[in-house]
């Protein structure tokens, strides 16, 4: 096993979203203001959530082993390039930096990273496959980004909350109302809707940024 076996399985460019996503959120939900008030803060909101994303990504893979053997042969797992144990361990410790990285931030992050731990398990274990929860769950975790962002630069004002909520309504409906409707009952396809939706909250906190 090797770094670069970790890594795939971690998926950077996705971890690298996940982060842009809270850096351009916090800009959206509390202006360029928000950067030279809690900077620390807001750098480490997005260490956990590129963390978080790490850990999901791993815990799809283990979930996914047995249909990755024949769909995708050369992921970290089927081409053991990674064993099942060191992706367990993987798995567990990006998790616990997510919520270590999140509770300097505020324990509402911590609480954040706690349900959506939850909602992933519950997703991977059950929901993918039922339709409709697969698609809430997904939605959810696509627009929970907006609201981690939004408690990260939270000093009092409830404005910020706000418009964090609004935004992660928006970035929810996107995925839930188009792709989502059809990967969910077929689970092969899930990263890439993950995917897709996390490329809409982008483009969404892109657009509120400059609202």
């Amino acid at each position: 096993m090797g770094m670069r076996g970790l890594l795939a399985l971690a998926r950077p460019v996705n971890c690298l979203m996940s982060a842009a996503g809270v850096l351009i959120g916090t800009i959206a939900v509390g202006g360029l203001s928000s950067w030279s008030a809690r900077p620390v803060s807001i750098g480490l909101a997005a260490l956990a959530a590129a963390l978080f994303t790490a850990g999901g990504n791993a815990m799809n893979d283990l979930f996914d082993v047995e249909t990755d053997r024949v769909n995708h042969p050369d992921r970290p797992l089927p081409s053991k390039t990674v064993s099942l144990e060191a992706a367990k361990v993987f798995t567990m410790a990006v998790f616990a930096g997510a919520a270590i990285a999140a509770v300097f931030v505020s324990f509402a992050n911590l609480a954040i990273v706690f349900v959506n731990a939850g909602v992933m398990y519950a997703y991977e274990r059950r929901w993918k496959s039922q339709g409709i929860p697969g698609n809430l769950a997904i939605s959810y975790l696509v627009g929970s980004l907006f609201l981690f962002a939004a408690v990260a630069v939270y000093s009092g004002p409830i404005e910020p909350l706000i418009r964090g909520t609004i935004l992660a309504a928006l970035a929810s409906f996107a995925p839930l109302g188009r792709d989502a409707l059809h990967s969910a009952a077929n689970p092969s396809r899930s990263q890439r809707v993950t995917k897709y939706g996390m490329i809409v909250a982008l483009g969404a906190f892109l657009a509120g940024a400059f609202l």
